[in-house]
């Protein structure tokens, strides 16, 4: 919906050469008016795009008024805006489905055949020469505070062939900043979650990794709907009490016409939690204490891919001596152009560090201004100025 009030800031401005013109606003829920996280803001004849931030808050590059955006998110209807309408309010309102989660009898498949249905069509609809071009972010917290921060433009370039993947991966720009909360004497380390392998999940059958039809029977499994309007349908798989793993619960999302997979969250519930188990790293000992995984897929200008991921892993560091650290993990990955097919072969430097703090300021615009980048909430913004 196209309602709303106005907020400063002019809606079209100047961007790169590359994106001339700049989109911003602010999502909402039309009934509760609360901010829209993590919809998809596209341009529709393109398969340039971005995501909404948990305030609500976008910024979207593009180059031909000509177009129009495509806004979509699974619990909301989908908006169409031509971007070249100036009556387009600074806050847009989307209209909620008819959320009414239900139990759903399928006939002629379970929710575990109508899993597994879901993986091997998504997988065949995935283009098996892509190249990547991603913004990417990564947070480190220290007992709840913000400690180190870094971002980048990351271009993946993927290769699957035979149930194999090969990722070649090149950093064209990059800021790292260490925060004024992290103190001296506290235990601290990079990221562990590695940017180089962040957009593997591009390649649906890597998700039988995380979904194996072998520990089925470890799970409970619940199949509901949004309503009956919908195209939409969830799997539930809840890990069972009895069984003393460290095990996620997940919930995948698909279009039941099309089998292709929408979105999976992957969380670990408290209740099997307490079985991860500790690992050494460097003079300490970690346990994980919590681990969140969010990806979305979505088809645009006929190409069906990977377009968001965001990982969140907490854990706990000990020893014998000083350290007792509760360490938060976060990053980010939205792919903000996508081309497929033969791709021309170019000379980049393949980046091999596993996190992107580690490459520093390495930077020659303010590419996380002018190039679809994930903004920043107004609490990170204020964190992030603070240490400037």
């Amino acid at each position: 919906m196209r309602s709303v009030c106005l907020i400063s800031i002019l809606m079209v401005m100047t961007c790169t050469a590359y994106s001339q013109n700049t989109m911003s606003g602010v999502l909402r829920n039309q009934i509760t008016h609360e901010p829209i996280s993590l919809a998809s803001v596209s341009v529709t004849n393109s398969n340039i795009g971005t995501i909404s931030n948990k305030d609500g808050a976008f910024k979207l590059c593009y180059s031909d008024l000509n177009d129009s955006v495509r806004i979509s998110h699974i619990e909301y209807e989908t908006a169409t805006l031509s971007l070249a309408d100036k009556s387009i309010k600074k806050e847009i309102y989307l209209t909620p489905k008819n959320v009414i989660l239900s139990e759903v009898n399928v006939k002629a498949m379970s929710a575990q055949d109508l899993l597994l249905k879901a993986i091997e069509e998504s997988g065949k609809k995935i283009e098996p020469n892509a190249k990547l071009s991603t913004y990417y972010r990564e947070f480190v917290k220290n007992n709840e505070q913000y400690s180190r921060f870094s971002d980048g433009l990351v271009n993946y370039r993927i290769t699957i062939s035979k149930k194999k993947i090969k990722t070649d991966v090149s950093v064209t720009e990059s800021r790292a900043i260490k925060l004024d909360t992290l103190k001296e004497e506290e235990f601290s380390i990079n990221s562990p979650l590695d940017v180089r392998w962040a957009a593997n999940i591009y390649d649906i059958s890597r998700i039988q990794q995380l979904i194996d039809k072998d520990d089925f029977h470890k799970f409970n499994f619940k199949l509901v709907e949004f309503g009956s309007d919908s195209d939409l349908i969830t799997i539930i798989l809840s890990p069972k009490l009895e069984i003393e793993e460290e095990l996620l619960e997940k919930k995948i999302t698909l279009n039941r016409n099309s089998y292709l997979i929408q979105e999976i969250e992957m969380h670990l519930p408290a209740s099997h939690a307490q079985y991860a188990k500790s690992v050494n790293v460097l003079v300490v000992k970690a346990q994980i204490t919590d681990r969140k995984m969010r990806i979305i897929y979505k088809e645009n200008n006929g190409i069906y891919s990977l377009f968001y991921i965001s990982r969140d892993f907490s854990m706990h560091f000990w020893n014998n001596k000083k350290v007792d650290e509760r360490m938060r993990f976060l990053s980010d990955l939205i792919v903000t152009d996508i081309q497929v097919g033969q791709i021309v072969e170019e000379k980049i430097k393949s980046y091999k560090h596993k996190s992107l703090y580690k490459r520093g300021n390495q930077f020659d615009t303010k590419f996380w201004l002018s190039n679809n980048s994930l903004l920043l909430t107004n609490e990170e913004e204020r964190i992030i100025k603070t240490s400037d």
